[in-house]
């Protein structure tokens, strides 16, 4: 390869809790290593600390990488720019800005987001809260505009306590629960912004004696294993990570071989998959 460039592809994820249990990254990781295949391309995985650059010595080796793909750019901003520099082909996953210097490509959060909404206002829920993911990474924020945006269409008011700001992680949605079923009138759905809080939050909400969906409907986001595996099947919205992999190894081999190609930047859809553990809302008032 030019430049000295060694054939092989960096992946960049950065460092955050429980990764190593994510569908996100377990999903990314399988659809890359398979995709460098096909190029004839070793994969290189670096984790990397919050404001990591090519002077610290553990990912120096980054820069005689034919290219590099970005789990996300959170945290990263400052490594993508220097590798940019360095002349090295790079592509963002997960998060999406048409001003980017470089390709991205990202799943339609905002939109997907309104759709599951929608659909739980259509069969008549008017009190609906939301676990939103980590509010510093795109994907969280997108989920949550979505969440308000689609109240604002189908004019049900917002209401502040019905927002608990989460984490992705399962734990968050306990906690979520927790705090929903101390409310004077409690949400009558939740729709959580991952697959694991909702399925944590409907394990709390069983334990407390409550049914899921009849006392209160659950949706997620992603469609992991668990989605359509757990006694009451998930309704839930379906992400398409291969698709986003496979894009995204794509556009950096075009890079590679054409240093001088214009960024794409590509935006997927997501889909609703109506499951068990989604109804219309019980008569009954807790």
């Amino acid at each position: 390869l030019a430049a000295g460039k060694i054939k092989s592809v960096a992946m960049i994820i950065p460092k955050f809790f429980d990764m190593f249990h994510s569908f996100y990254i377990t999903e990314i990781l399988r659809s890359v290593s398979s995709s460098v295949t096909e190029f004839d391309l070793d994969l290189l995985i670096h984790l990397t600390d919050e404001a990591m650059s090519l002077s610290d010595p553990r990912i120096l080796s980054i820069a005689n990488c034919a290219g590099a793909l970005f789990a996300d750019i959170y945290g990263n901003e400052n490594l993508l720019q220097e590798l940019l520099n360095e002349k090295v082909p790079c592509v963002v996953m997960n998060y999406y800005n048409s001003q980017l210097p470089t390709s991205c490509v990202a799943v339609d959060n905002r939109n997907a987001a309104i759709e599951g909404v929608k659909y739980l206002i259509r069969i008549g829920h008017k009190r609906i809260g939301i676990i939103t993911g980590d509010l510093k990474v795109q994907a969280g924020f997108q989920r949550l505009e979505g969440y308000k945006i689609a109240h604002e269409k189908n004019r049900v008011p917002l209401r502040d306590e019905y927002i608990y700001i989460g984490d992705f992680a399962p734990r968050s949605g306990r906690y979520a629960v927790e705090h929903f079923l101390e409310l004077q009138k409690p949400p009558t759905a939740i729709f959580a912004s991952s697959d694991d809080m909702a399925v944590e939050a409907i394990k709390a909400i069983q334990e407390k004696g409550l049914n899921v969906p009849g006392d209160i409907s659950v949706i997620g986001f992603d469609d992991n294993w668990l989605a359509s595996q757990i006694q009451i099947p998930l309704t839930t919205i379906k992400q398409p990570l291969d698709q986003m992999g496979n894009i995204a190894t794509e556009i950096l081999n075009r890079h590679i071989k054409n240093p001088n190609k214009k960024p794409e930047r590509i935006l997927l859809p997501a889909k609703l998959i109506v499951r068990n553990s989604s109804t219309k809302p019980c008569s009954k008032s807790f």
